[in-house]
């Protein structure tokens, strides 16, 4: 064998690209579906951190769902978890899950979090929840200090 051909066939001899890895807009949408799915049941951080951890088996995990395939189509259907395993066989589709659902998480959190309309400090005599003034503003808390509801908490007995 030649010098240069074998030098050639080992420059590319572990390659691991050698397809489109490009998501088709098909693939988009069965994505955006699987990520709308995660933020409406609240598990984005662990879907994250799941994708994030399996990120370099996402080959074996779309084979897993081809071997589950008559288990899964319980719940959905044949066509949806076939293009999901193709996609999942694309390099670039954890990534692209990953970041979609970062953004629908925020998208969400956003648009259910509540305006705040108090002043950014507060003041160190409000009243707590539990009914027990701040100790700033009581000073040193005391069964005599602390009124009627508080809890008695007994002295600590005298080391011999």
């Amino acid at each position: 064998m030649d010098k240069a051909k074998i030098k050639s066939w080992f420059d590319h001899a572990f390659a691991c690209g050698g397809g489109p890895d490009e998501l088709l807009e098909a693939d988009r949408a069965i994505l955006a579906r699987v990520s709308e799915q995660v933020v409406k049941r609240r598990m984005a951080t662990p879907a994250i951190l799941f994708l994030e951890s399996m990120r370099p088996l996402n080959f074996v995990g779309s084979q897993v769902m081809h071997f589950l395939k008559p288990f899964l189509t319980l719940v959905f259907t044949e066509t949806d978890i076939t293009h999901l395993a193709q996609a999942l066989e694309k390099r670039a589709s954890v990534p692209f899950l990953v970041d979609i659902i970062e953004q629908q998480a925020a998208d969400r959190q956003a648009a259910t979090r509540p305006p705040v309309d108090r002043p950014a400090a507060s003041c160190p005599s409000t009243p707590v929840a539990s009914g027990f003034s701040t100790p700033a503003a009581s000073g040193p808390s005391t069964p005599a200090a602390s009124g009627p509801s508080a809890p008695a908490v007994p002295a600590p007995r005298p080391q011999p």
